[in-house]
């Protein structure tokens, strides 16, 4: 095309100094243009007019030569002040949206207006912890970093049917459980990730309210991190000491302090066979590993073995291993920065879940430990029923966790928003999610305890539907090997009653 400027140099000149400088510097870009008047901008041809406006993120198409005009003086009038403009409720609309701030309405596409603004979110820890912990446990948390919360699950435990349907299923893991390479498996049920036992627990509203005020960072989103279950048995070896936290990052930036480990018990436990825990540990951490690294044994591991780190000396400074014995039903919650361990041999049946919850970030895609993944790869477990790679503290696991899922595994969901929250099934912006959230954590004493039996009554519907859709795909899958055909052929008597049965013998 043929140029109309009457100073063509004049006009590319000033584009050419304004493409040598980089597209966010639209300051610098308008100043490079120099003090150009109206008479200036009405020599010049509407192709390089169109040119100068667009570096300076103004739209062009469809905007007449007049129009133009004003605005690209109006730029210029406003160059030391030029986020107002081109924020300005009159004004925005003059440039294309990579040209200028974001706004709130930007990401609105075909709605109208923008939804309020959620408030920080805030509650009473003493009078939650008091709601579902009963008197007294803040204050033993606070003291210990550790706390045993009674009969949580009472409403599992006094339910016959719902325990003949737990042991029937810990009897079908164990019977598909296998020792890889010929090495124990120490007491875990290591193929054991999604059963139906595991999903009710971990979506329980109680569980997570205790979680949420427990956590020194109060932080709200939150997600069960899928984890075998424990099921020792007589004889099983069982004894270990250590602490689940890198200690070094811990202590530098207060990485995964937060983390509050929790353990449902399914067995009264008794004195010789239950975890051990160093009370007040936490408050110790710190001087503690100093010592360690004047001794030269400290590590930098995500999971920290302290069968030789914790001395005789130490004890007699911070406190020895105490039992933490728990009823079934019992939830124990620790922080992470405690040490704790396990008694040595079983000397009876002890079956615990571990449905830690652990926090999500406000963008909803990291964790608070970097290691252990993002959100959605611990979504993507639970929505396929996989194992994770690594455990919560991020460390990789010593053992084969297979692939793909088992194949008697079957889905509860949609009992809830929270309950389909904390499995990575919802996220926490979801509406309903956040009226249940409110409703459980801050809301009165009776609205909480109706949102909490409305789950609780429905969950025991879905367990029981699924329970009997596990029973029949367990046996379609795997034939003469499956466990409940086995049970049948072996006696006339119901599954059920069969499994609790060999319970009582068990015991």
């Amino acid at each position: 095309m043929e140029c109309g400027c009457r100073e063509v140099t004049f006009a590319k000149g000033i584009i050419d100094a304004m493409r040598r400088l980089r597209k966010k510097d639209v300051k610098g870009r308008v100043k490079a243009a120099g003090s150009i008047g109206v008479k200036e901008w009405r020599e010049m041809c509407h192709r390089h007019m169109r040119g100068i406006a667009s570096c300076w993120g103004l739209k062009t198409s469809g905007v007449k030569r007049e129009q133009l005009i004003e605005r690209v003086m109006k730029v210029q009038r406003n160059v030391e002040r030029l986020d107002e403009v081109r924020t300005a409720e009159g004004t925005y609309l003059w440039f294309r949206m990579e040209g200028r701030p974001g706004r709130e309405d930007d990401g609105l596409g075909p709605f109208k207006y923008v939804g309020a603004r959620e408030d920080e979110f805030t509650f009473d820890r003493a009078q939650i912890w008091k709601r579902y912990g009963g008197m007294g446990t803040m204050e033993k948390f606070l003291e210990d970093g550790n706390v045993v919360v009674r009969g949580v699950f009472d409403w599992i435990m006094k339910d016959s049917e719902l325990m003949e349907m737990v042991n029937a299923e810990f009897e079908m893991y164990r019977h598909h459980l296998r020792e890889q390479n010929g090495k124990s498996n120490y007491g875990w049920c290591r193929n054991m990730w999604h059963s139906l036992v595991q999903q009710v627990m971990r979506q329980d509203p109680v569980f997570y309210a205790l979680n949420v005020v427990a956590r020194p960072d109060g932080n709200w989103r939150l997600v069960s991190f899928p984890y075998y279950t424990k099921y020792a048995m007589k004889a099983d070896s069982t004894g270990f000491k250590h602490i689940d936290i890198n200690i070094e990052k811990l202590l530098k930036s207060g990485r995964g302090g937060s983390t509050v480990q929790t353990a449902i018990s399914l067995d009264d436990e008794f004195e010789d066979g239950c975890t051990i825990v160093v009370p007040g540990f936490h408050r110790h951490i710190g001087e503690w590993w100093s010592k360690v690294e004047e001794r030269g044994k400290s590590r930098n591991g995500l999971v920290q073995s302290v069968e030789d780190l914790y001395l005789k000396e130490d004890e007699e400074m911070y406190g020895s291993f105490v039992p933490v014995v728990c009823k079934r039903g019992d939830i124990r919650m620790s922080l992470s920065s405690l040490i704790h361990g396990s008694t040595g041999g079983c000397v009876r049946r002890r079956r615990v879940v571990h449905p830690w919850l652990i926090g999500v970030d406000s963008d909803h895609d990291g964790l608070e430990i970097e290691e252990s993944g993002s959100w959605e790869d611990v979504s993507r477990a639970h929505r396929n029923m996989w194992a994770m790679k690594v455990g919560a503290t991020g460390q990789s696991h010593r053992f084969g966790v297979g692939n793909g899922r088992f194949a008697g595994c079957v889905e509860i969901r949609g009992v809830s928003g929270i309950g389909d929250a904390l499995v990575g099934a919802r996220r926490w912006d979801s509406g309903l999610v956040l009226m249940e959230r409110d409703a459980i954590v801050r809301g009165s004493e009776g609205e909480a305890w109706r949102v909490v039996e409305r789950h609780r009554s429905r969950m025991k519907v879905a367990w029981k539907e699924g329970f009997e859709v596990m029973m029949s795909l367990e046996k379609m899958k795997f034939g003469d090997r499956s466990y409940f055909k086995l049970v049948e052929e072996s006696s006339n008597m119901d599954v059920l009653a069969q499994a609790a049965c060999w319970m009582k013998w068990d015991d």
